[in-house]
């Protein structure tokens, strides 16, 4: 098993959370966001993907069009985290908001829809928020985009999504900083998901 963890972070320290939080279930390989046009002869090597999150403004527009087109192209189960979720989800024609301040800290999140990801965690669960920009809910273009609401919050309309007819996962919130309860939907990705 081997996952390719797509970097945003521009310092490279950022990410051993996703590291700690993806080896045990799977050999990795770290590639820079902007090497990405790199990889493509390479994926018939890997079986999952993770896209970070970052510090980019992903609603300002601080997208790399790399990565746009690379979400576009693949079909390898794929999980994308905050920035990642977002530039997923504006992959698939959705559009972003920029709040002043931060959503930061613990937040409570409600699953709306059953899926495997969440298997065993009930329909609430406590999870980390680190973010200024967000998924904006637009039925319409959810419904022309193939995407599944997963998960909502006091704070984010759009805590995580499916993409219907690609196997590819998105969340606003950290669950590689989220502890026992990150790490149950990994576990659940890698059993449910990519192993399918």
């Amino acid at each position: 098993m081997k996952t390719l963890i797509i970097n945003c972070h521009v310092d490279e320290r950022k990410v051993s959370s996703y590291v700690s939080w993806v080896s045990p279930y799977s050999d990795i390989v770290i590639i820079r966001e902007e090497n990405l046009e790199n990889v493509y002869n390479h994926l018939n090597e890997v079986d999952a993907i993770v896209v970070t999150g970052s510090r980019k403004f992903a609603a300002l527009g601080d997208i790399d069009v790399k990565l746009v087109n690379f979400i576009r192209k693949v079909d390898i189960p794929l999980f994308s985290i905050c920035y990642g979720h977002q530039v997923m989800c504006y992959s698939c024609g959705c559009r972003l908001g920029h709040m002043e301040k931060p959503i930061k800290g613990i937040e409570i999140v409600e699953i709306v829809h059953d899926d495997e990801i969440f298997l065993g965690l009930g329909k609430r669960i406590q999870v980390r928020e680190s973010h200024y920009d967000y998924v904006i809910l637009e039925q319409d273009a959810f419904r022309s985009a193939g995407l599944t609401l997963l998960a909502r919050s006091k704070s984010c309309q759009v805590e995580a999504v499916k993409l219907e007819k690609k196997p590819m996962y998105g969340t606003q919130f950290h669950p590689e900083k989220s502890g026992k309860v990150g790490q149950k939907i990994i576990e659940n990705f890698f059993k449910h998901v990519v192993r399918k």
